[in-house]
């Protein structure tokens, strides 16, 4: 029989929902909702971003996808500014809310969020509320 002691802390998987009624008036450009899984820690422990990225699409019999990886190597301003400003929802004209920079170990001591200043407008035009 399994205890506490023999499981250990057991998986967390961390994600966000989005699409349709998740947000005011930010839909993603979606009729319904969606799951994408970002972090997973196993007995306490943060995988690194690759590890994580493998047992949630790979792994996971419930078919979750990962968010996408947009660059991996040493942080540049200029790379950064070109996944941040002039981004949209594919097919629209709403803006990214914008990217989260972490370590590759997964370290949670070395995560940061840069959101899309055109975000922030659009969000004060059309009533989206704060999510972040």
């Amino acid at each position: 029989m399994q205890t506490p002691e023999t499981i250990g802390e057991g998986i967390i998987l961390y994600g966000e929902i989005y699409g349709a009624g998740i947000q005011k008036n930010y839909t993603y450009g979606l009729e319904d909702i969606k799951f994408t899984g970002f972090d997973l820690k196993i007995n306490g422990e943060y995988l690194e971003t690759r590890r994580a990225e493998f047992l949630i699409e790979a792994e996971c019999e419930l078919g979750l996808s990962h968010v996408e990886v947009l660059y991996e190597g040493l942080w540049n301003q200029e790379i950064q500014d070109s996944f941040v400003f002039n981004n949209f929802i594919e097919g629209t004209k709403v803006p990214h809310e914008g990217i989260v920079i972490k370590h590759i170990s997964g370290d949670r001591k070395k995560v940061a969020k840069v959101i899309n200043p055109d975000y922030l407008i659009y969000g004060e035009k059309n009533d989206v509320g704060d999510s972040h």
